[in-house]
């Protein structure tokens, strides 16, 4: 009896082990959006083509056979998995998952990473984004990184977000790194793409002041709770970049593009919308007015106004104030200031008569 229990027992351990071991799914894309895999159909159609669906336990690798491929697959279905690999053998291959109706017409499908979203190829680009009329979820559910890494032939690695898609982070604390040694790579969001994370983000930019770690275009947005920023990290904005408190060290480059950019540090009742270090640089390229808006206390005031610089054509220099609204404003010289400008103008005009 105590035999037959211990080996029912075993059993279902074992077969318990062997339900939920993780399976790899190697994706093959097809050559054009038109005649992509689909993620729910037959066996000949899937983009790893076994006829079994991944469960949140499996990882899914891209594999681009050969330097240059570019390949397409449609996420028709709800899908859920552990790990989002490129594995391409080659390098500068590009994987298009495109959020298409499913076969219960719904237009909204959502993309569930649970671990970790990684390239373990060569200047591999992953996109995301949602067919005419459709919208896709990227949610990366309880992950811990993204690393975007690059290898000894310079070749960057980039997730792209584009039209309709939004990337959600939903756990407390995740990193986002990307790691030199080469071409340094970037997340960018076009075509209305968006970025979200509800907890905090460590951001651990590539430390290469002329680099753009994050690019978010019009229509664009990059929004969340907490933004770490370690190294030298850069954004370029055209659309809107929306973040409840900003914690930054280093360099810190803001390009602003177009008349529509915004940045914002909102804050709330409890954090101010910026803690910066005491060797920190907040760089504002293109600056205008009504662009870049911090929510902060009066005794932080000076601290944070301290931080910004604007480029001059020779050198960066500190010439930016914040305003009783919080919006970041270029400084107005005071009464005294305007005196020794009016002075000089005055003798220069005096110089060149007499010279008449």
């Amino acid at each position: 009896m105590k035999m037959s229990k211990l080996f029912c027992t075993l059993a279902v351990a074992f077969f318990s082990t062997q339900c939920f071991a993780a399976v790899d799914y190697l994706l093959w894309g097809a050559a054009s959006p038109e005649s992509a895999y689909k993620w729910t159909d037959n066996t000949a159609n899937q983009p790893w083509g076994n006829g079994a669906q991944p469960t949140e336990v499996d990882y899914v690798a891209w594999k681009g056979a050969s330097s240059g491929n570019v390949g397409y697959v449609k996420v028709n279905t709800d899908t859920t998995f552990a790990r989002l690999q490129v594995a391409s053998s080659g390098s500068n291959t590009v994987a298009n998952f495109i959020f298409d109706t499913g076969l219960d017409g719904a237009v909204s499908h959502t993309m569930k990473v649970s671990d970790m979203i990684e390239t373990l190829g060569r200047g591999c680009r992953f996109n995301f984004y949602a067919a005419d009329g459709n919208t896709g979820q990227l949610s990366y559910v309880s992950g811990k990184q993204i690393s975007l890494n690059t290898d000894a032939g310079n070749n960057p690695f980039v997730i792209g977000i584009g039209k309709n898609t939004t990337l959600t982070f939903t756990d407390d604390t995740v990193e986002l790194l990307n790691n030199g040694g080469g071409v340094p790579g970037s997340i960018q969001l076009y075509d209305g793409g968006n970025f979200n994370f509800q907890g905090r983000i460590n951001l651990r930019g590539s430390g290469d002041t002329s680099h753009r770690d994050i690019v978010i275009g019009a229509n664009s947005t990059f929004s969340g709770y907490q933004l770490g920023l370690y190294y030298d990290t850069g954004f370029t904005v055209e659309g809107s970049m929306i973040i409840t408190q900003g914690i930054m060290n280093n360099v810190i480059s803001f390009d602003l593009v177009g008349e529509n950019s915004l940045v914002d540090f909102t804050g709330n009742d409890s954090l101010e919308g910026i803690i910066a270090g005491s060797s920190a640089e907040i760089r504002i390229t293109n600056f205008r007015a009504n662009s870049f808006h911090i929510k902060y206390s009066d005794e932080l005031k000076t601290v944070v106004e301290n931080q910004f610089y604007t480029y001059d054509g020779t050198s960066w220099v500190n010439n930016l104030t914040l305003n009783s609204d919080g919006w970041v404003v270029a400084v107005v010289p005071e009464p005294a200031d305007w005196a020794v400008v009016f002075g000089v103008a005055a003798l220069a005009v005096a110089a060149y008569r007499r010279k008449r």
